[in-house]
């Protein structure tokens, strides 16, 4: 798993994103010869990972807490073994939700949301698209299976797909909260931890790339 920071200005870079993973971080933005990519040291990369590192615990201690789990933060001095296991931790708390979804049963559902937030994307954390939304996509879920969830939760943006996530998973639950909070009981919990988790993102881009 690696995260994905907007910075702002970097080094020479302007409208940078660093990208951190375990074995180290590349800075990547408009410099002076154009697009370019910086490869830079884990420890150069800390001080602006650590405030959302933060505040990604928060959301997953609320989100066990929804699930009946418990959540102990990673040590965050080591963010490259910060990232391995909060890894684990989206997929044990995952495999709850798993449970939840589950019991269910079918459903579907395809709607307009004014801002969709997405914490999770792929194999990424990304910070980015909970400071620079969707904005007015269209979240549709298709579930089909009476014993397991079958499918996934899209997110379409300008007529075009930019999220898809399975039902079954914690990322998946985090945008399925936002357009159906009320299809299983954790999901309005998980809503609430979502939306403290962008207004902390907010401040720190704030105070970062303003």
């Amino acid at each position: 798993m690696d995260f994905t920071i907007p910075v702002g200005r970097f080094r020479d870079l302007e409208d940078a994103t660093l990208i951190v993973r375990p074995q180290g971080a590349l800075a990547v933005g408009r410099g002076p010869g154009g697009y370019d990519e910086v490869p830079i040291p884990l420890e150069e990369a800390r001080p602006y990972v650590l405030p959302y590192a933060e505040a990604y615990d928060e959301l997953l201690m609320k989100i066990a807490e929804a699930l009946g789990a418990s959540y102990e933060p990673p040590d965050r001095s080591d963010i490259g073994k910060w990232l391995e296991a909060h890894a684990r931790a989206v997929e044990s708390l995952g495999a709850k939700w798993a449970k939840v979804v589950d019991s269910v049963g079918p459903f579907a559902f395809r709607r307009v949301v004014a801002k969709v937030y997405v914490p999770y994307m792929g194999s990424s954390i990304t910070a980015t698209y909970l400071i620079y939304p969707f904005e007015n996509a269209v979240v549709s879920a298709d579930n089909k299976g009476r014993t397991m969830a079958i499918g996934s939760v899209v997110v379409e943006w300008g007529g075009v797909a930019v999220y898809k996530g399975g039902l079954r998973t914690l990322p998946g639950a985090l945008v399925l909260a936002q357009a159906e909070p009320k299809l299983a009981p954790p999901l309005e919990a998980f809503a609430e931890a979502l939306s403290e988790l962008v207004a902390k993102a907010a401040r720190l881009a704030g105070a970062q790339i303003g």
